[in-house]
């Protein structure tokens, strides 16, 4: 989270009249017009520069990168690979940051899953509320659009291929993500203890994603925990709720990839930025 000179402003106010504020006789009004003004940019500045700058993250929070070699980190709203087709609000660099005790554990996860030939790639960590926000609005604008299936991509069929969320003339609603819960105005992905991931393994000499019957971010019945996949996927999947359940999260029902650290997510819903 950055402070700049215009939120600083903002905080006191809208601005502040220095002149004015100044005792009486103490000081004399400034003649002109822009030396006023100078002046009070010197007098904010001088506030400003005494003010503590706040990191990227909330205090509190770790890159998963210091606690972690193996773990690989593709942050899918940094650009444009992700339901929305665009970067999300807050999201400026590719890096993964979690409370600290989270990221531990996710280091644990990673190190069993690591044993059978497997690696945790990060998609979503800690999220601005910014960027939740930027989700929700996004989500409402384009019921606008009446775009009917034909009219997606086929990488859009794919991601919104649950029916519910097409209205009965075939028009689809992404305001339904919200209802449908597959999307939140206010996530728990805000407190720094809720991360998304996907699964690498090794085959041909090289790491590439491991079958899990749906990517990422489908947003599809067979999504869910208990959704019927084939024998690969659901060994995965198996894989992934064993590690990720030992090493101390609980999952959500209807999403194989969003784990949250049960003793690492209360707390306030927090703003900054990804960078």
């Amino acid at each position: 989270m950055k402070i700049t000179l215009q939120d600083f402003s903002i905080n006191l106010g809208g601005g502040v009249c220095f002149s004015c504020a100044l005792p009486k006789g103490h000081y004399k009004h400034f003649k002109k017009k822009f030396s006023a003004i100078f002046a009070g940019l010197v007098v904010c500045s001088t506030f400003y520069m005494a003010m503590p700058q706040l990191e990227a993250a909330p205090r509190g929070f770790v890159n998963i990168k210091d606690i972690s070699d193996s773990i690989q980190v593709d942050m899918a709203y940094v650009g444009r690979k992700n339901f929305l087709g665009r970067r999300v609000a807050g999201y400026e660099a590719n890096k993964c940051y979690l409370k600290e005790e989270a990221a531990v554990a996710l280091e644990r996860a990673n190190q069993i899953l690591q044993a059978q030939n497997k690696l945790i790639i990060v998609r979503d960590c800690w999220r601005p509320t910014q960027a939740s926000f930027d989700m929700s609005r996004w989500a409402d604008a384009q019921d606008q659009r009446n775009l009917k299936k034909n009219d997606l991509s086929s990488t859009q069929q794919i991601i919104f291929e649950d029916t519910r969320l097409f209205d009965s003339l075939g028009f689809l609603k992404t305001s339904r993500l919200k209802r449908l819960d597959y999307l939140a105005t206010y996530s728990n992905h805000n407190k720094g203890g809720t991360v998304d991931i996907e699964l690498l393994e090794w085959a041909s000499y090289r790491w590439k994603k491991a079958d899990t019957g749906t990517d990422f971010d489908v947003f599809s019945p067979r999504s869910a925990m208990n959704a019927r996949v084939n024998e690969t996927a659901r060994s995965n999947r198996n894989l992934i709720a064993g590690a990720m359940k030992s090493s101390g999260f609980r999952g959500l029902y209807s999403e194989w990839w969003h784990w949250t650290h049960r003793a690492s997510n209360s707390g306030d819903y927090l703003d900054g930025t990804v960078d």
